[in-house]
């Protein structure tokens, strides 16, 4: 799938919204200026991030302007594997703000996902421990979490003082 970017430069921030493949051929915009006040990431659209991809990742964050945090929202399932199983992907001025956690419907098989808001959960043994409760949108039955469930968040663990 083809990688998007779009850019929304504001007042006090910059919004980007990535989409796509984040493989070898993904562009990563770049800024001509450093990024006034905040960068927000929309990271929704991400539905695979590969080796290349993080690489790419990691040093497009290397060269990023911005006076104050990069704040990830909307966070897939595919940008959540990389955030816990790799040390570098999260830098030290990232702060990720909420997440896609992924529901499966054992009845009919329909996937779908609940968006979380990182900050009012506080302890992520919280998401997990006592999910929201989801019903398929086709059959009507109620959804089961379709994760790994202690290790879905590690990265909250890994970057505890951005969360609590």
């Amino acid at each position: 799938m083809k990688f998007k970017a779009l850019v929304k430069i504001e007042k006090d921030r910059t919004v980007m919204v990535l989409e796509g493949w984040l493989d070898e051929r993904a562009e990563l915009p770049e800024l001509d200026e450093p990024v006034k006040g905040d960068l927000v990431l929309d990271l929704k659209g991400i539905t695979l991030v590969n080796s290349l991809g993080v690489r790419n990742w990691i040093q497009w964050f290397k060269v990023l302007k911005v006076q104050r945090d990069v704040k990830l929202i909307h966070c897939s399932p595919a940008v959540l594997k990389q955030a816990n199983t790799l040390q570098g992907f999260l830098s030290d001025r990232t702060k990720i703000e909420s997440v896609f956690v992924p529901y499966f419907c054992e009845d009919c098989g329909r996937e779908d996902q609940l968006l979380v808001n990182i900050a009012k959960v506080g302890d992520p043994v919280h998401i997990t421990a006592a999910p929201p409760e989801l019903k398929c949108s086709s059959c009507g039955m109620k959804m089961e979490l379709d994760l790994i469930e202690s290790q879905y968040l590690t990265f909250m663990q890994k970057h505890k003082p951005k969360f609590s």
